[in-house]
């Protein structure tokens, strides 16, 4: 992602930075789990009660959407 290089950034860390401050929702970068170079993902882990889930994946479907058509 171009913004992401122009903060000096890995992708995936700007997904989750952004993703905290817009959606009040904690994930955390693949690079910081030993993933591979320009393979970006996000690591998940679900400490809310099931009925939150679904919140949860809202929220990250709509950022994904905003954050894809901001960039695209």
């Amino acid at each position: 992602c171009v913004g992401s290089q122009m903060l000096g950034v890995e992708p995936d860390v700007l997904f989750c930075q952004r993703f905290l401050e817009e959606e009040g929702v904690c994930v955390g970068p693949g690079c910081e789990n030993g993933q591979d170079d320009d393979n970006f993902h996000i690591r998940i882990c679900v400490l809310a009660p099931p009925a939150a889930l679904e919140e949860v994946l809202t929220r990250l479907r709509s950022f994904h959407l905003r954050l894809l058509s901001s960039c695209c």
